[in-house]
């Protein structure tokens, strides 16, 4: 017992000289280094061995040098910027596309600020009191989305950006207002406001009467095929038109 005893003292002895004498932390690499220290490295020879290596990275490089000691130091790898890397930009929201549309901002029945629902089938934007009463619609007339939560189709965005509150109300608004009907506004009662939709879209009481038939969709414009399609008074011919429009704009 006490020959093992002395032997292991012995090694431990020795170890302890060995790592003393050992340079185990090695002179800084030039080149102010952000970060420094062992690794291991697996060679590339057909066995695969794992060597610990000093590495630094420095000047957008990692380095490693070969032997403690040893002043020459290798790159691995150059950090090569703005190369192979996913652009990363954040995209742009689906609402805040539809509201840089020219008067899309506002309300298109009241005119309030920031709205935050739409119409697809009318490609409008709406504020949350306007919203409700398309909600209390026939969907044939308005199909209403939140902006902000709802997913929105390409072929959708597409014809919102062709459109917008602008063409609705040159073609729902073409007709001078009667006296006896109140436009509504922000601060209305929710009499006024439906009273006002209502008349706009399901009576359609300001839209032109239909003129004449256009011959070919494909070279009429925009606003011609979306006027005639509401002007017909029909849902049909005016949910023909929004898709008219989309395959003008898709293609």
């Amino acid at each position: 017992m006490r020959a093992d005893s002395v032997k292991l003292e012995k090694e431990m002895e020795n170890r302890h000289i060995y790592v003393t004498n050992r340079d185990l932390i090695p002179s800084p690499i030039p080149g102010n280094p952000k970060i420094e220290g062992y690794l291991f490295k697996r060679t590339s020879n057909a066995f695969k061995t794992w060597n610990r290596r000093w590495f630094c990275l420095r000047d957008h490089q990692l380095v490693y040098r070969k032997r403690t000691g040893d002043n020459d130091y290798t790159i691995t790898e150059e950090d090569l910027p703005n190369q192979n890397r996913q652009q990363t930009k954040p995209k742009s929201r689906v609402w805040e596309q539809i509201l840089k549309i020219a008067r899309n901002e506002t309300c298109c029945d009241c005119g309030g600020a920031n709205p935050r629902w739409a119409s697809i089938n009318l490609e409008i934007t709406l504020c949350i009191e306007c919203s409700g009463v398309h909600r209390s619609l026939v969907v044939h007339y308005s199909k209403v989305r939140l902006l902000t939560l709802d997913n929105w189709e390409p072929e959708i965005l597409k014809v919102m950006a062709e459109l917008g509150n602008t063409v609705a109300n040159n073609v729902y608004e073409a007709l001078p207002i009667p006296p006896d009907i109140i436009r509504a506004t922000p601060k209305c009662n929710g009499n006024i406001r439906e009273a006002w939709i209502r008349a706009k879209y399901v009576e359609r009481k300001f839209v032109k009467p239909l003129s004449n038939k256009i011959s070919s969709r494909q070279h009429a414009s925009r606003d011609k095929i979306f006027a005639n399609g509401v002007s017909a008074s029909c849902v049909v011919d005016h949910e023909v038109a929004i898709k008219s429009i989309a395959q003008i704009v898709t293609k």
